[in-house]
């Protein structure tokens, strides 16, 4: 039960504490240290699929193109703003909502990730692209990875109500000397509408699928308890 839901001891330690206490102040501070320790189990476990390893070599790229597949858990996304096929910053908006609504998708199927610098044929784009669109050529790595997840962070608040935001993470991993993000995205216990347009989307096989209206209710009915 704790691998499949990526929770471990300690975690649950903390949600019996967070239940048994009556301080609001108590309560804010478990569940940050519940996010902390939740983030990098994650993390550990998310290398452990890749084969990532922190030593002064490159990975082994074969191993990682077959360790991972673009399927019903996972989507893969070359840019996070970025236009790949003009190759300028034209249709960042277009870009963004991309990506948008395969997290929406997956709020409103199941638990997994989307992989942002991984094109579909899983040669890695990084996210070098990206990076230049908001931070200066001057910038350090560190400091563009940061306006990356503050980027983010703002889509995600444009897009979604803020329950959501405890339930979707973004970490940067490098491979190869190129960065990647990955989103990791819990499935919610409502319904998911993207704030800005009322779509409501699914995960279906390895696609992202925008249901009609007359089939959301059905949906609704059918995979939520409310």
């Amino acid at each position: 039960l704790f691998e499949k839901h990526f929770i471990n001891k300690e975690m649950f330690d903390l949600l019996c504490l967070a239940q048994e206490s009556s301080s609001e102040e108590d309560i804010k501070r478990i569940f940050e240290d519940f996010k902390t320790i939740r983030e990098k189990l994650i993390q550990n476990r998310f290398k452990e699929l890749l084969n990532i390893k922190k030593v002064e070599v490159d990975i082994n790229i074969d191993h990682l193109l077959k360790s991972i597949e673009e399927d019903k858990k996972n989507e893969f996304k070359s840019t996070l703003r970025w236009n790949t096929t003009t190759d300028t910053s034209d249709g960042k908006d277009r870009q963004e909502h991309s990506v948008i609504k395969s997290i929406a998708a997956f709020l409103n199927t199941h638990w997994w990730q989307v992989i942002v610098g991984i094109e579909d044929n899983k040669n890695i784009y990084g996210l070098e692209k990206d990076y230049n669109l908001i931070s200066s050529k001057e910038s350090t790595r560190e400091k563009q990875r940061d306006l990356f997840k503050q980027r983010f962070d703002q889509i995600i608040t444009n897009n979604f109500w803020d329950e959501k935001k405890s339930i979707i993470n973004i970490s940067i991993q490098e491979i190869n000397q190129q960065d990647i993000a990955i989103i990791y995205v819990e499935k919610s216990n409502i319904p998911t509408y993207i704030k800005q347009t009322n779509e409501f989307y699914i995960r279906w096989e390895a696609w992202t699928k925008l249901l009609e209206w007359s089939a959301i209710l059905n949906y609704i009915k059918e995979h939520f308890n409310s």
